[in-house]
């Protein structure tokens, strides 16, 4: 791959490579240290959803087109990441063989439609698991008013 699509930037520790909702115009390798991926909860906090290291890959949703990210990040402590322009890549891409470029298309496609099950996924667990808890909450009222029942 051509140097001129890659960059690194350093990043102290609380530095934020994007927020939730930014336009997704990069995509993050980390080359040391450590990036947390966040999301914004309802109670409007945000929970650390992985942390990546050395290897791994954050904001790999600018490979789509036009879309924002649907998580933030940022260092926790001094690391570096090598930054790949959107923008570039696919203009490296068009130089590409066509074969090349369609594959690349396929796989883009892949990995978003595996990030949109793996929301799918976590929604219904959620839902799920509020469902058990409203149940128990349930059962343990009308465990309470059984007893109730039972006294004179």
């Amino acid at each position: 791959m051509s140097s001129d699509i890659l960059s690194q930037r350093k990043l102290g520790h609380g530095d934020i490579l994007f927020m939730q909702g930014d336009e997704a115009n990069h995509l993050y390798i980390v080359h040391s240290g450590e990036v947390e991926v966040t999301r914004q909860g309802p109670d409007g906090l945000h929970d650390i959803e992985r942390t990546a290291q050395a290897g791994d890959v954050v904001g790999e949703i600018a490979l789509s087109a036009s879309q924002a990210y649907d998580t933030g990040a940022r260092a926790n402590g001094p690391s570096s990441v090598v930054v790949i322009e959107r923008r570039k890549l696919l203009a490296l891409l068009k130089k590409e063989d066509k074969f090349v470029s369609a594959l690349f298309r396929i796989l883009v496609q892949n990995l978003l439609s595996v990030m949109d099950h793996k929301n799918e996924a976590e929604q219904l667990k959620a839902e799920a698991e509020a469902a058990l808890a409203n149940l128990a909450e349930d059962e343990e009222t009308d465990d309470d008013n059984d007893v109730a029942d039972l006294r004179p």
